[in-house]
């Protein structure tokens, strides 16, 4: 059973792995397990601070002993604005390309925050059987100088709109989960997280999660429209049918020698979904969210 108190404590620690205090609003918003009123949160949270349990410095809540993350935070915000308007340029080209149906940020810079060696992660829903074609145009987009001039995009999940329920439910996909900022494809986006109601079993207030704010683009446009009206017939089905297993073949080789990460990757490729998170893995930040939970306990 958790109570304000021990649910305040749980979710510090667990974006204390990712060196990330929060702000009043934030904590409140990513309270894991309980949902509270305001003011109960409000009294829970004044007494924790009282006692010394946690620390506040500049208006960021964080673990005693934990100061220096304030300024690693404030650096992190500082240079985030420098790359979202990068994800904003990126995102206005890509959603001309076939088959993209949703863009979205996640990782840290979804958060607000990005240290200096961060990539712009983005989580992307599809059209319904072109999951792997979609990918195949985002890899040749990221290898055009002048969509990505500092080789930071990456497209670590897509996902197809026939497929949204996601597998992995556990805190880390959670977090990440309520964590995305929709750039384009609100629509889809609601569908989204209808399907994964689950995740409110980690943050209760996931029902409020959608950042539409954040949303600048709307509508296929003309260009996407054509693009895919040349892959709809059988050979554009059998080169969807083949690029997984061309992709399995090729990240085989490239991680021979990395066997943590090609299995982590192989484990990503499903014809309703593409996986590239790499290593380590949510088991290994859940891990250590276990460890530091029994250490605190």
């Amino acid at each position: 059973m958790h109570t304000i108190e021990s649910a305040i404590l749980s979710t510090l620690l667990y974006f204390d792995i990712f060196d990330y205090p929060l702000s009043r609003d934030q904590l409140y918003f990513y309270l894991m397990y309980v949902k509270p009123e305001r003011f109960e949160f409000e009294r829970v949270l004044d007494e924790l601070l009282a006692d010394g349990k946690i620390c506040a410095t500049a208006g960021w809540h964080h673990l005693p002993g934990h100061e220096a993350l304030i300024h690693k935070r404030q650096e992190g915000e500082n240079h985030a604005r420098r790359l979202w308007s990068m994800a904003y340029e990126a995102a206005g080209r890509m959603r001309h390309l076939p088959f993209v149906r949703g863009i979205y940020l996640s990782g840290d810079l979804s958060k607000g925050v990005a240290g200096h060696d961060s990539d712009i992660d983005f989580f992307i829903i599809t059209a319904r059987r072109r999951v792997w074609i979609c990918k195949l145009f985002l890899a040749i987009f990221r290898r055009i100088g002048r969509n990505n001039p500092d080789k930071l995009l990456c497209f670590n999940y897509l996902l197809s709109e026939s497929h949204l329920d996601l597998e992995e439910r556990n805190l880390f996909t959670a977090a990440e989960v309520i964590g995305l900022a929709p750039l384009y494809g609100l629509r889809v986006f609601r569908r989204f997280l209808r399907h994964n109601e689950w995740v409110a079993g980690y943050f209760p207030r996931y029902r409020r999660a959608p950042k539409e704010e954040y949303c600048i683009y709307h509508g296929h446009s003309r260009r996407q429209k054509w693009a895919e009206f040349f892959f709809r017939n059988p050979l554009a089905d059998a080169l969807e049918f083949l690029l997984p297993r061309i992709w399995r073949l090729a990240w085989g080789w490239k991680y021979r020698r990395q066997p943590q990460t090609r299995s982590a990757l192989l484990k990503g490729i499903h014809h309703s979904y593409s996986k590239a998170h790499g290593y380590p893995t949510d088991r290994e930040v859940l891990q250590e969210y276990s460890r530091r939970l029994e250490e605190a306990s």
